[in-house]
């Protein structure tokens, strides 16, 4: 597999064959494109109850609390929430991706790989699951930049 470069992403983007909505430009990385949090999380409804993996394979309002977090959130230590980009993506058939932390994030503990893969041809908001991993609690909000997407061209056989 091909990592994108810079240019190759924005040859992708200029013929429509790569799509994130809203694109901002600065995101634009020389070996990857950073993400965007969105205005909502889904927790999980928990009530300390065994959880059943079965029954969570989809976010619906049964199982998650959906919250807007215009005004930011803040993030327990250990806690564990989905988030998801701002941006629409839009991968053709031979891109897929993979989601990477940010220094400057996982300095603080806030892990943002634990759903790092996105398949070849995925369109939608990617789903990122946030995780604090430090012993502070921490303030996070929607614009932030949450995750980088290093985008892989896949090899023919």
């Amino acid at each position: 597999m091909l990592t994108l470069s810079k240019l190759m992403i924005n040859n992708y983007l200029n013929l429509e064959l790569l799509k994130f909505d809203p694109l901002i430009k600065e995101n634009i990385r020389p070996w990857s494109i950073d993400l965007t949090l969105g205005n909502t999380l889904a927790i999980c409804k928990s009530n300390n109850a065994v959880l059943d993996v079965e029954e969570f394979k989809s976010i619906d309002d049964e199982k998650f609390d959906i919250l807007n977090i215009e005004d930011g959130y803040i993030l327990s230590p250990g806690e564990t929430v989905t988030g998801f980009s701002k941006e629409s993506i839009k991968l053709p058939q031979n891109i897929n991706g993979l989601i990477l932390n940010l220094d400057h994030l996982a300095m603080l503990g806030i892990d943002a790989t634990i759903s790092q893969y996105i398949t070849p041809g995925f369109i939608g908001h990617k789903r990122i699951v946030i995780v604090n991993k430090s012993t502070q609690k921490i303030k996070i909000k929607p614009g932030i930049t949450i995750c980088t997407l290093v985008l892989l061209r896949m090899g023919v056989e």
